[in-house]
């Protein structure tokens, strides 16, 4: 069976590339990273992956491979390595399929073109999947607003990595014809202290110290959870305790400072194509299911 399915999506891959269009519209796609602990780069947390599109109708589709640990050791497997939005794209209705590919983990969604379309995700406001605030530093982050979220998970050990080179993306026109978009910006952001810049105190990840989102709730948490006490509690100095010198009164310090630097937002065109044959490609995985 294993032999068979990665034969299918070979052959799928094969199509994909075959049916490759004209350039369309722009995707800007963006990886977030929520680290277990902000304070430690090689502790693993969890990761979305989201889209904006300046399409007639959205996305129609996205490959993308993403560096790292993500769980995934096969085809699909196991099925708890990712989620998809099931208000987007998903194995049920749709296309959503991940594999390790030379290292990295392979997800490749998108609507099925049978029967009715997906249309508008990454589109705003009311559109499938749509994320209103950035789902990662709402505070200073209104580029990212109001994108469509595919997929998301967890990741252990090193950060994961998102580059233009291994992303391609189909847009709708306004016709329902899904045509090769044209890749804009790629972001990969997250909330470390190191590499991202959180401020030590933004008790809610926010991406702003404020004092009754982040302060108080420390000062509050004063002496409690001895040794085991988080970020996410007010343990801004890794102690595994929380107390005044050490974390609370830096974090009063902070109210006000600069957080984490606003994500890039002038877009790099990159021809991408992903035609997605997906009518043929679900049949073959169906068929190969039966046996």
């Amino acid at each position: 069976m294993k032999m068979k399915r990665g034969l299918i999506l070979t052959l799928a891959a094969a199509m994909v590339a075959a049916m490759a269009g004209p350039a369309l519209a722009v995707v800007d796609v963006q990886l977030n990273l929520r680290y277990t602990n902000p304070n430690n780069p090689t502790g693993g947390g969890s990761w979305d992956l989201l889209v904006k599109s300046t399409g007639a109708q959205g996305l129609a589709g996205i490959q993308a491979k993403i560096g790292g640990a993500l769980g995934v050791t096969g085809v699909d497997t196991p099925l708890a390595a990712i989620t998809p939005n099931a208000a987007v794209f998903t194995a049920a209705t749709s296309v959503f399929k991940f594999q390790t590919v030379g290292g990295k983990t392979e997800i490749v969604a998108g609507d099925d073109l049978a029967g009715a379309l997906v249309l508008n995700v990454g589109k705003g406001t009311g559109t499938p999947g749509n994320v209103a605030a950035d789902d990662l530093f709402p505070a200073n982050s209104v580029f990212w607003d109001n994108s469509a979220l595919i997929a998301s998970g967890a990741w252990t050990g090193a950060r994961p990595t998102l580059v233009a080179a291994d992303i391609a993306v189909n847009e709708f026109n306004g016709s329902g014809v899904a045509l090769a978009g044209t890749l804009g910006t790629v972001s990969v952001r997250g909330d470390s202290v190191g590499v991202d810049g959180l401020k030590i105190g933004d008790l809610n990840r926010s991406g702003t110290v404020t004092f009754n989102s982040d302060v108080l709730p420390a000062f509050f948490n004063l002496g409690l959870f001895p040794g085991v006490a988080t970020w996410d509690q007010g343990d801004f100095n890794n102690t595994g305790s929380i107390t005044f010198n050490g974390d609370v009164l830096p974090a009063f310090n902070n109210i006000g400072v600069a957080g984490p630097p606003a994500p890039p937002i002038s877009a790099v065109p990159e021809p991408a194509s992903l035609a997605l044959c997906c009518i043929a490609g679900l049949g073959l995985f169906a068929a190969a299911r039966r046996k």
